[in-house]
């Protein structure tokens, strides 16, 4: 017998990192960022692709204030944290 999904959150990992792939990461984050404990481990355990380019400023210092801190925890990687300040001298 069929198992039926009834929530996006019971979908297996395998369709989330499938759906993952077409979308930017700014948009994962905003939509999908504290849905629950797994989608952010999913999240997290995702190389997230986002493009700079199509971002207002206030949109890239969300991002920098407000995920970019998170990230750097989460994966011990402070050195893309201290390149932030340079990165949005590059933006202005």
């Amino acid at each position: 017998m069929f198992e039926v999904i009834t929530h996006i959150e019971h979908l297996p990992n395998e369709l989330w990192f499938e759906c993952f792939e077409y979308l930017d990461g700014y948009d994962i984050l905003m939509s999908f960022r504290n849905l629950n404990r797994r989608i952010n481990d999913i999240i997290n355990s995702t190389q997230l692709r986002i493009n700079l380019s199509i971002l207002s400023k206030s949109m890239f210092d969300r991002l920098l204030n407000r995920f970019i801190p998170y990230i750097s925890k989460t994966k011990n990687d402070e050195r893309k944290v201290k390149k932030r300040k340079k990165i949005r001298e590059i933006v202005k």
